[in-house]
């Protein structure tokens, strides 16, 4: 009986973080990461070696107050990216490293790039056919292994609970305000296969 209740309590609480979850989904929608988003992308050729990523950041925060921004160092080359750097706020920044440096970039002779916002249901669609098709086979497979064990149950059981957890995982990311990123597919599938794998231990454990 005491199983039955926590079992029950368990099925409430999951549902209420996927209602909540729907709910935030259609009214605010995901966050997204600095990557997906519209953002001001600046390269400068410095034609030094010596130069310190932790010094860009440093110049960056003290122009950007705080605005979340993205710091690369390479080849020479400083690339800093922001949702948002004004003219002014490149102008700022580039005096600064051409101070802390002692070099002379012209403001001309920067690249500035205004990428636009990535649609992140087009990254999805990617991942659509090839989740469906390889849900279909791992349905067909435990039908045919697990048939003893009543194979329309398997296959209601496998669909129903690869379907709660990711909209268990979605619902958490929209309420906690998880910014969608490039580890975000990743998450998703990792999860999708551990939900496999568990499944399997479970239907092998009642043969």
């Amino acid at each position: 009986m005491l199983k039955n209740k926590k079992i029950v309590i368990s099925l409430i609480v999951v549902a209420a973080i996927i209602i909540f979850g729907i709910i935030s989904i259609i009214t605010k929608g995901f966050d997204y990461s600095l990557e997906y988003s519209a953002n001001t992308e600046m390269e400068i050729a410095t034609g030094i070696k010596d130069i310190q990523t932790n010094v860009i950041e440093e110049i960056v925060d003290s122009i950007l107050q705080n605005e979340e921004s993205k710091i690369q160092v390479n080849d020479e080359k400083v690339y800093i990216i922001s949702k948002n750097i004004s003219e002014e706020q490149q102008s700022e920044i580039l005096s600064k490293i051409n101070e802390k440096y002692s070099i002379n970039v012209a403001k001309e002779e920067i690249t500035v790039n205004e990428n636009m916002a990535i649609n992140f249901g087009d990254i999805v669609n990617r991942y659509i056919s090839p989740i469906i098709i390889a849900t279909i086979v791992i349905l067909l497979y435990f039908a045919i292994k697990y048939r003893k064990q009543n194979w329309l149950k398997v296959i209601g059981l496998t669909l129903a609970v690869l379907i709660v957890i990711e909209m268990l995982a979605i619902s958490v990311i929209a309420i906690a305000g998880i910014p969608l990123s490039l580890y975000t597919i990743p998450v998703l599938l990792g999860l999708y296969i551990l939900t496999i794998l568990v499944l399997t231990y479970i239907f092998e454990k009642n043969k």
